[in-house]
């Protein structure tokens, strides 16, 4: 598959874009987690106010604990929906070159990496000349590729200061 004096530094852009993929799939779990995580805290302020004001009188014990039951129920599901959601975002289908398409936009490499990598997969005898030639000019362009570099430090910041304060989760 990969043979040639370069072949170490294809496997860089190939570990790199594996990396940036596996971290985009995260990012997209945790997005639609956050995005969820208010509709538990709504049913729990709903579920406390109708306990408070709206709860039938104590004098059907066996009518309030089949009430808070079903709340317990609701609560349950309710907590399920925003981890479903985790789920699916990391599980959704993605396209195997999105990790190489982020080197790209990062490295602004116009596409090199994804056309370096999609070659670089071909036999060496099933290479033409300019494959050859547009791996080696992507390795020129990119000479240290990292998906770590990709993200800075600042959305992770953000994503703190929002899940610290949940008023601003739910507004």
């Amino acid at each position: 598959m990969l043979d040639g004096p370069t072949s170490g530094q294809v496997q860089r852009l190939f570990r790199a874009a594996r990396t940036a993929a596996r971290r985009q799939r995260l990012n997209a779990a945790v997005r639609r987690l956050l995005l969820l995580l208010p509709l538990p805290l709504g049913y729990g302020v709903l579920a406390l106010a109708w306990v408070k004001w709206a709860a039938p009188s104590s004098d059907a014990p066996a009518a309030m604990a089949g009430h808070f039951r079903l709340l317990g129920y609701g609560w349950i599901v309710t907590l399920c929906v925003p981890v479903l959601g985790a789920v699916s975002g990391w599980l959704s289908q993605r396209t195997q070159q999105l990790g190489a398409l982020a080197l790209d936009r990062y490295h602004q490499s116009a596409d090199r990496v994804t056309s370096a990598l999609a070659f670089a997969e071909l036999a060496p005898e099933q290479r033409s000349p300019w494959m050859d030639a547009a791996i080696a000019d992507a390795l020129r362009i990119v000479q240290r590729p990292s998906a770590a570099r990709m993200y800075c430090s600042c959305d992770a910041s953000i994503c703190a200061s929002a899940c610290s304060n949940p008023v601003r989760l739910v507004l």
